[in-house]
């Protein structure tokens, strides 16, 4: 899943103090597959909700400390905020 070796790396690479020198305690994620992947916003937004809630329960120690997922259509946010809700672990930023 890309979205969990994206995350797996930037922890390894600057979770143990790298992200906290250059204060960089975030990243953002498109919502991936929804273009040449073929997958709806429906089936793409669960997947990458999950694999950044399985990321931050694996590692509670990371710099990472905000997790953004950037949708450009109003049916992508749907999709999203719908993943987001359905976990009750994440907090949502307007």
């Amino acid at each position: 899943d890309c979205v969990a070796k994206v995350l797996k790396h930037a922890h390894e690479k600057y979770g143990k103090g790298g992200f906290l020198r250059s204060k960089c305690k975030s990243i953002l994620f498109p919502l991936m597959g929804t273009g040449d992947g073929g997958l709806t916003p429906d089936r793409a937004a669960p997947k990458i909700v999950e694999a950044i809630m399985e990321f931050l329960a694996d590692h509670p120690d990371s710099a990472i400390r905000e997790v953004y997922i950037l949708t450009y259509t109003g049916k992508d946010r749907a999709a999203v905020e719908a993943a987001i809700e359905g976990t009750g672990g994440f907090k949502r930023i307007q």
